[in-house]
């Protein structure tokens, strides 16, 4: 257990000295979103990496944000990135009073981002 943590370790080193940024335990489905936003391939272990499983962007910044909420943790932390090379991705920080306000708010942009994406797609059934 101990060489392969060092291996881990070093590995993470080396990609921080070369300028990648590394995150730890992150959700599998938030690691595709990213992989996807990105253009990398996520990969679960260090030794699965290559340098075309490497993403890319313009910006990276990592940011924690406190939340008064009943049902969210009182801080997160957030990754944002700007200027992925995919066109077709963004991210959506809603802030306001409450999440009771927030909820329609919310529902009305994922309709909106709905249409928007099935407009640019173009009808796929004739």
């Amino acid at each position: 257990m101990g060489a392969c943590v060092e291996r881990c370790r070093y590995a993470q080193e080396l990609l921080l000295w070369h300028g990648v940024s590394v995150a730890l335990n992150v959700k599998s489905d938030v690691m595709g979103r990213v992989a996807r936003a990105t253009g990398a391939v996520a990969v679960a272990s260090t030794d699965q990496l290559t340098a075309a499983s490497v993403g890319t962007c313009a910006r990276f910044g990592v940011e924690t944000r406190r939340f008064e909420s009943k049902t969210l943790s009182p801080a997160k932390t957030l990754m944002f990135f700007e200027g992925p090379p995919h066109p077709m991705c963004a991210t959506v920080l809603l802030e306001g009073p409450n999440e009771e306000e927030l909820r329609p708010v919310k529902q009305l942009l994922f309709f909106a981002l709905f249409a928007a994406y099935h407009q640019v797609r173009g009808p796929t059934h004739i």
